[in-house]
Parts: C-alpha cells; sequence; structure tokens
C-alpha cells in the first residue's frame, strides 16, 4: 500500500497465503473480514479502492521454473518480504 500511495502503480505480486488472526498487528489489509481469504484478494480491493487505474498482475502460485520470466518481464525493481518493514516504519513517522 506504501509504495502505491507513493505513486507505483503497476505490480506484479505473488502470495498464496492465507489472512489469519496473527497476520492483524502487521499487515494493513488483515481485518477480521479478511480472515481465512487469499492474502492478495483483500491487498488488490484495498489498493483499487484508492487507485482504481492500478495494474497489477498476480501470480498465486509463486514463482517458478515456468513463470519467472514473466513475472520479471518489464519489471524496474524487486522487493520482497521487506515491504511490510517499509509499512512499520512509515506507520512509525
Amino acid at each position: 500500500m506504501t509504495l502505491m500511495r507513493l505513486g507505483f502503480k503497476k505490480f506484479n505480486l505473488l502470495d498464496f497465503d492465507e489472512f489469519a488472526c496473527e497476520n492483524t498487528n502487521r499487515q494493513v489489509s488483515a481485518t477480521i473480514n479478511s480472515y481465512y481469504h487469499k492474502k492478495l484478494d483483500p491487498m488488490i480491493a484495498m489498493a483499487k479502492s484508492i487507485n482504481p487505474n492500478i495494474d497489477i498482475r498476480t501470480f498465486l502460485e509463486g514463482i517458478n521454473e515456468i513463470n519467472t520470466d514473466d513475472f520479471l518481464s518489464d519489471v524496474d525493481c524487486y522487493i520482497d518480504i521487506i515491504i511490510n518493514n517499509i509499512e512499520n516504519w512509515f506507520a512509525q513517522q
């Protein structure tokens, strides 16, 4: 969410996990209503409610030998799990 609010408009996302109670204290789109839903679903809904023109491609199966080139095509920057730490840092400022 932070990167989108900073003006980034195109994202290739992957996460095959589901939200649960233990995510609520550290992930912005984790709410009681998002428990047991794939993490990308509420994240994408929240992103589109802020910027309906955002371009999001999802890779629900993760990265594998078949889709790695597609996942990284036209990518200027690759960010791993550190995104949670970035959101936490901005929240504390």
